[in-house]
């Protein structure tokens, strides 16, 4: 085992990289931005509302200094994830382009075409035999079926990371040497920086079980994998945070300033329930080769597919998989690639065991989201690999299963996938050319045979649903969708056909080519690209004139089933352009004009958190759970929301008993909004003040009044409250007013109160303290002078001058060792690989 493990790692470290990789590169290149050739006319990304609001985060952070007035009640993004930090890498990136939705686009298509050159350098470790043509699989591992939600947090940045980790790891534990430190950090910095900072740990329990992998195969010492692990591990990541600690350095500033959480109190589980969810293992299987089913009220949309996302990087993997699970690995990256798929198939077939499930959500929401197992991106690019191996690898004699029971379960899979993938074939050629035939006859059925009703909805209404729905779904199918169909049903029965199977895998560029084509419309069928509007812009140009002030809360509106056809109709967007009937389905409502109290946030300052958990639960009603359901949030009625300037309610649907608080000032079909009369002006000048109690909320608040904590109370003058003052200037992070007045006064500002904001009259500095709870207040002193209130920056810049030492040192002494290498005799940087048997 010696021997191979140094003929095979001498073999891969001489052509690992070199000019003959140009043209493959190209080609990855060139099939990546054919296959999202759509964005050249047009398309974007935001294919669902996640897309949306991380975009948001970035484009915010461009437009002003970190801090953002328009989520909730306002926040400073220092704290936070690196993907939608304050200074982070997108965020330059969104202020050096000045487009949303070009920044957004450029910056995935540059995380996809990096994952596909890095996993193109793997697979070439992974089978060296096969030379530079593994470019043909490179491309799937970005056009799986999770496409969408890659681009969600940058996903895609994991996917870049892992290969290259993959490759530093076997590397330095076949010949460690001081480069690899370098590689290591460097890769975790990618990740975190240009991805998230829950990748760090995703990168951690790879590198554990890969290593483990390692350890098993190789029989390495066990002390020396511990001190070989712990020494890389510890001294990359560490070297990776002063790297990028920029935003770790502002995270702890935030930490010890103000305090923040994720949701409310966590609770550790209080049963210990073993009995498993026999559905959801039934429905995990299922997921594992087929795909996971759009929920039927999504299919109302028009070019949705009916499907939304699967585990396999490919239609033919379950097969593929099974193969290698019924045989010895005959090299270490077989063996590797197939454990840590079996780890991430036995961690979720766990989630379905309800105690378990319960103390990883537990754990996961205390760590606040960094404690967690490699996913299915990691599992995607093992896939590949395997892929790679039995293409390049296995000849004739090696493609069946030994075992009897390995066999006929591959070709029982097999037999469900030619019929799965043959009826969807089948169903698109229907789709295609008769559209009508299939919905009218499904019409008919229920019409002829259905019950008078189900639940609250009568005979006459299903059948126009399932019309609806079942012509949604012939819409999202094309002659691209019937390629994939097909070449996915040919793939099945190749199986089912030993000697076919034989044939084309003789042929391992050809069938790598087809897999390649069947990941182009794979991605086209599942992951359509988004060509619409916003249903804001939609309707841009016939809203009221609204102030970047203005605070607006999106509403459930009558969410309630419909009765009949008529109500049905009235609450979606019926269509019906010749053959083609859909019900649009719109995109971007949490994308409002003004400020925003819904929407969501990755977290919230404890204080303003406290005060909007008891703003939706006053009198003892539980209206609100989670910090995340203010998102589309109940109607209610609550003093301390119009004392937080929410001047707005909208919702996609109208009212039902809409309360006299509110009136309608804007409708479309699809959009209602409507005026809080209750609600505070967004700035104000006190006519009096209060004291509010040390843990008590507000209760029977006064319009027009400041409530101060005692420490800060002064008395007003009795004609407080009659100057001037007006909003001059607006900005994330930034407001002026011109004040004029005879008497000092007191300023509320329904914007989150945060240590870091500054107030200055002229070069007077003003202290601004808490008022209302959680909002700003500055005393002012009277005469007419320019009030600027600023978000300072200043002390989050030591982590700056920290990173920027920190990167010269790096550097600096990775050039000096890979100098110092060069010079070096072969093996003289390398450790002792005794024991290794």
């Amino acid at each position: 085992m010696m021997n191979i493990h140094n003929n095979f790692s001498s073999k891969v470290n001489t052509g690992l990289l070199s000019t003959k990789d140009i043209t493959p590169v190209f080609l990855i290149i060139s099939v990546i931005l054919f296959a999202q050739y759509e964005i050249f006319f047009g398309a974007d990304f935001f294919v669902h509302q996640d897309q949306h609001f991380m975009s948001s985060f970035t484009f915010g952070n461009s437009i002003g200094n970190g801090w953002r007035p328009e989520k909730g009640f306002g926040i400073s993004f220092f704290y936070g994830d690196s993907s939608s930090h304050a200074w982070s890498i997108f965020s330059f990136w969104e202020k050096i382009l000045h487009s949303q939705k070009f920044a957004h686009v450029s910056s995935v298509v540059f995380l996809e075409l990096l994952a596909g050159i890095a996993l193109y350098f793997f697979l070439k470790l992974v089978v060296p035999m096969w030379g530079r043509y593994v470019w043909l699989l490179c491309p799937l591992v970005v056009l799986t079926a999770y496409q969408a939600g890659t681009h969600y947090m940058r996903y895609n940045a994991v996917i870049v990371g892992v290969p290259l980790l993959l490759i530093v790891l076997y590397k330095y534990y076949s010949q460690p040497r001081l480069q690899h430190f370098f590689y290591f950090a460097l890769i975790f910095w990618f990740v975190f920086a240009f991805g998230s900072i829950c990748f760090i740990t995703t990168l951690l329990s790879l590198g554990f079980f890969f290593s483990a992998m390692y350890y098993f195969y190789f029989k390495v010492p066990l002390k020396r994998m511990v001190v070989r692990f712990s020494l890389l591990f510890s001294l990359g990541v560490l070297m990776a945070v002063l790297l990028s600690f920029w935003m770790f350095y502002s995270n702890l500033v935030e930490i010890v300033s103000v305090g923040y959480m994720r949701e409310k109190v966590t609770t550790f589980p209080r049963e210990f329930n073993l009995v498993p969810d026999v559905k959801g293992l039934i429905d995990y299987f299922l997921s594992l080769i087929l795909f996971e089913w759009r929920d039927w009220h999504v299919l109302h949309a028009a070019g949705l597919p009916l499907f939304s996302r699967t585990y396999s990087v490919v239609a033919i993997f379950p097969l593929l998989f099974l193969f290698f699970l019924f045989r010895r690995a005959n090299s270490f990256w077989e063996f590797s690639m197939k454990g840590l798929i079996m780890v991430f198939l036995i961690q979720n077939a766990l989630l379905n065991i309800p105690i378990y499930r319960e103390l990883q959500s537990f754990f996961y929401a205390v760590s606040m989201t960094l404690l967690h197992v490699y996913g299915h991106k990691v599992v995607f690019i093992a896939q590949i690999a395997l892929i790679a191996i039995f293409i390049s690898e296995i000849g004739e004699k090696d493609l069946q299963i030994h075992y009897f029971w390995g066999r006929f379960l591959q070709k029982g899979i097999a037999c469900l996938l030619f019929i799965f993938y043959g009826g969807l074939a089948l169903f698109c050629l229907f789709a295609l050319f008769i559209p009508d035939v299939l919905p009218n006859l499904l019409k008919f059925i229920i019409e002829t045979f259905g019950p008078d009703m189900i639940g609250s909805r009568p005979n006459d209404l299903l059948a126009f649903i399932a019309l609806y729905v079942l012509h949604s779904v012939q819409d999202s199918f094309h002659w691209y969708s019937f390629i994939f169909f097909s070449l996915s049903t040919i793939f099945m029965l190749l199986f089912l056909r030993s000697k076919w199977l034989c044939t084309i895998v003789k042929r391992p560029k050809l069938f790598a080519g087809l897999l390649l084509i069947c990941a182009v419309t794979m991605s086209w069928t599942v992951s359509p690209l988004n060509t619409k509007d916003l249903v804001w812009e939609e309707v841009a140009s016939s809203l009221p004139a609204f102030k970047p002030t203005d605070r607006f809360y999106f509403t459930r509106g009558d969410i309630g089933p419909s009765a009949d056809i008529a109500s049905y109709k009235q609450k979606r967007e019926v269509v019906e352009e010749g053959s083609s009937k859909h019900i649009i389905h719109r995109y971007g409502y949490e994308e409002s004009p003004g400020l925003k109290l819904h929407g969501h946030k990755s977290f919230t300052q404890k204080d303003v958190a406290a005060f909007v958990y008891h703003a939706f639960n006053e009198e003892n009603s539980s209206e609100l759970t989670h910090l995340r359901h203010v998102t589309e949030g109940p109607l209610i009625s609550s003093e301390l929301l119009d004392m937080g300037a929410v001047s707005y309610y909208y919702s996609r649907t109208a009212l039902k008993d809409v309360p006299k608080y509110l009136s309608l000032c804007f409708k479309s079909q699809w959009l209602y909004i409507y005026k809080n009369l209750n609600a505070w002006p967004y700035f104000f000048l006190a006519e009096q003040l209060g004291i509010k109690k040390d843990g008590e909320h507000l209760k029977n608040i006064k319009c027009g009044t400041a409530y101060l904590a005692k420490e800060n109370f002064f008395p007003l003058h009795e004609n407080a409250g009659n100057s001037s003052i007006e909003l001059k200037e607006f900005s994330y992070g930034k407001m002026v007013f011109d004040f004029s007045g005879n008497n000092e006064e007191f300023l509320v500002v329904a914007d989150a109160w945060h240590p870091h904001w500054k107030a200055y009259a002229g070069d007077k500095y003003l202290p601004i303290v808490k008022a209302n709870e959680i909002f700003k207040g500055v005393k002012l002193p009277k005469g007419e002078y320019t009030l600027t209130m600023e978000f300072d920056t200043s002390p989050y810049l030591p982590g700056v001058y920290i990173s920027i030492t920190f990167w010269i040192l790096f550097l600096s002494a990775w050039i000096w060792v890979y100098f110092r290498g060069r010079h070096d005799q072969p093996g003289e940087c390398q450790y002792s690989l005794e024991g290794i048997k």
